[in-house]
């Protein structure tokens, strides 16, 4: 009776045994196969949280449920639609990037994948593609265009921080430009003859981009133009008298690989920009360094080569500027009035 007991209880504790073993390896699997789990998503919940500090425009967003008005159309006309609202509220919130209201570490380029015409396309594509002299960053891809994904290789963010009221930069090397000096107001004419400039005007005046023009007032009679655009970016800059109202067909100085000379803006495509033969430019100074390109000259008011610049009255100008200073295709353009006979603001127009 005895040995039975004994028997019984061995083999009870051995049953005991083998349960808690095989909860114990049942235990064991599913750990393993959390921690797979785990390995594989984790990664992917790191881009996702990664993404929502990105700068995109909202996806699927649409102005007044209009199928056609996404943050594209927006991008056509970005200076005039991105300040409409609707009931869903400002579009400039809807369309963040569209409309340049990226800001800190939410300026940055995506490590999601997005589809450009219907191919998995990324970041490194841009970068390289704009390395090769590609403009992709306007092309459409998802509910946007490239730049809303890689905000950062497509020059849509600050590069340093902005201020609310951008000053003018100083230059970096040999080249101090007082931006008022002394002898300004000598005989009316709002003309420095040291080596500052009597007037100043924003050509665009954005928290992620300042672009500016210096010059001397001119008077009927004046046979040359003396000035200096700047930009808040180590870029190229161009600057173009327009007849048409639009880049083709305009006379443009520009500053491909760090040097200033005059163009002929035949086409969009950068191997239609001609170097003009016969360059009317003098005392032209480059500087360049630290988020900061400036471009001075001094130019007849009438040359053979270019389209006149009037003494008085709006002279119609074209701008553009690069992804680098190479001479490769625009990062963004725009076009403006300017009196060269008048003061400061009362000078500038802004047309697009």
């Amino acid at each position: 009776m005895a040995s039975l007991t004994c028997t019984k209880s061995v083999l009870y504790s051995s049953e005991n045994k083998n349960k808690n073993w095989m909860s114990t390896f049942r235990f064991s699997r599913w750990l393993k196969f959390l921690a797979l789990i785990l390995c594989c998503v984790s990664p992917l919940m790191a881009i996702a949280a990664e993404d929502k500090a990105i700068c995109f425009d909202k996806e699927g967003y649409k102005f007044k449920n209009d199928d056609k008005k996404t943050c594209s159309w927006v991008a056509k006309k970005w200076k005039q639609r991105c300040s409409f609202k609707d009931k869903k509220g400002k579009v400039s919130k809807k369309c963040i990037n569209t409309c340049r209201k990226c800001k800190g570490k939410r300026c940055k380029d995506s490590k999601k994948e997005f589809k450009v015409k219907d191919k998995k396309k990324n970041c490194s594509f841009v970068k390289k593609s704009l390395k090769e002299g590609k403009d992709v960053c306007g092309r459409k891809a998802g509910d946007g265009i490239v730049a809303n994904y890689c905000p950062k290789s497509c020059a849509r963010c600050p590069t340093s921080a902005p201020t609310a009221s951008p000053t003018t930069p100083a230059p970096t090397t040999s080249a101090p430009t007082p931006s008022q000096p002394e002898n300004c107001a000598v005989a009316d004419r709002f003309v420095s003859s040291g080596s500052g400039y009597c007037n100043e005007v924003y050509i665009l005046n954005e928290p992620w981009l300042q672009i500016k023009i210096y010059f001397d007032a001119t008077r009927a009679g004046d046979t040359f133009l003396r000035a200096k655009v700047t930009l808040s970016r180590d870029v190229w800059i161009g600057l173009g008298v327009t007849v048409m109202g639009g880049m083709i067909g305009a006379k443009a100085i520009v500053t491909f690989d760090n040097q200033i000379k005059e163009y002929d803006l035949e086409r969009y495509d950068p191997s239609w920009v001609i170097e003009q033969a016969s360059q009317d430019l003098r005392n032209t100074e480059f500087v360049q360094k630290d988020d900061f390109t400036s471009m001075a000259f001094e130019k007849n008011l009438v040359d053979d080569d270019f389209h006149p610049i009037l003494a008085e009255g709006h002279t119609k100008f074209v701008y553009a500027y690069g992804y680098s200073n190479l001479k490769v295709k625009h990062g963004s353009y725009g076009s403006f009035l300017l009196d060269f006979s008048l003061k400061d603001d009362d000078a500038f127009k802004t047309l697009y």
